[in-house]
Formats: structure tokens, C-alpha cells, sequence
């Protein structure tokens, strides 16, 4: 049923666990899997005119952000290797990180999200509603969303 399955991360301990779910699900499935890393915008004071920035600084936050998502995702990879699942890697920029996920989907033809019920963000899913929740609302694949207690 699943050929290509979507597994988005934010470098938590929550999304660590929910990969290594999905890579046995999609081991067990025979499916390869894509593992995304939605890199924020800078904040939009960064943009605002009238800032004095230091020459190339702009630069040197995009090149941190890429290199933090690097990061984000190298558990990921090696647990893919670890299980001989085929994984491929997308560190993509996207206005929220819903919004890379499914972009990330169509841009991949994934047929499938795995994700953790919640990531990093704790207390400001309260007041602004998950990443989970909104991917849930606008995905036209299915999800399966890991709880993270699980």
C-alpha cells in the first residue's frame, strides 16, 4: 500500500522516536522513506528597513539554519541506514513547517506522512495549534501521527 512515506522531523526527542516507528513501519510495508526538515524564515525584523546589519549576516543566519537542519536530521539517517530502509533527505524552506511537509509531499509524490503527535514546540501549540494538527487538516495523504509517549 505505502511506496514512499514522508517523515518529517524537528530534531526532538519525540520526532526522533516517531522516525524510528516509521522506519519499521515503512521497512515492513517495503517502502523508502524521505525525511524533511522545514527551515523557518528568518524573523521578519531581520527584513525591516531602517536595521543596520552587519555585511553578510543575513547570509551567515540562512547558512546556520541549513547547517541546523543538517544536524536535525542526521539521527534519522543513520537510523534508515541502521534498519536498510532506502532514505532520502529534503531540508526545504517553507513559510511554516506544515506548509514544507506538504509541499514536501507533492514535491516527492510521498503517499504517506509518519509523524509524532507533538515536537518541540510544547506550550506554544496551546495558543497556536500544532504542526500535527494543521498537517492533519490539509494533508490529502494519510497520516499516521506516533503519540509521543509511545
Amino acid at each position: 500500500m505505502f511506496r514512499h512515506i514522508l517523515l518529517p522531523t524537528d530534531g526532538s526527542v519525540f520526532s526522533q522516536r516517531a522516525i524510528e516507528a516509521g522506519l519499521a513501519f515503512a521497512k515492513e510495508h517495503g517502502a523508502r522513506v524521505t525525511i524533511y526538515y522545514a527551515v523557518e524564515p528568518l524573523p521578519p525584523y531581520v527584513w525591516t528597513e531602517g536595521v543596520a546589519l552587519a555585511p553578510g549576516l543575513i547570509e551567515r543566519l540562512e547558512e546556520g539554519a541549513q547547517r541546523n537542519g543538517e544536524a536535525m536530521v542526521r539521527d534519522a539517517v543513520e537510523s534508515a541506514r541502521k534498519a536498510g530502509v532506502e532514505c532520502r533527505v529534503e531540508i526545504g524552506r517553507a513559510l511554516s513547517p506544515y506548509e514544507g511537509i506538504l509541499d514536501a509531499v507533492q514535491q516527492n509524490q510521498c503517499d504517506g506522512i509518519f509523524m509524532s503527535s507533538h515536537g518541540r514546540t510544547g506550550l506554544v501549540n496551546l495558543l497556536l495549534g500544532s504542526v500535527t494538527h494543521k498537517v492533519l487538516l490539509h494533508a490529502t495523504v494519510p497520516v499516521v501521527v506516533y503519540p509521543a509517549r509511545g
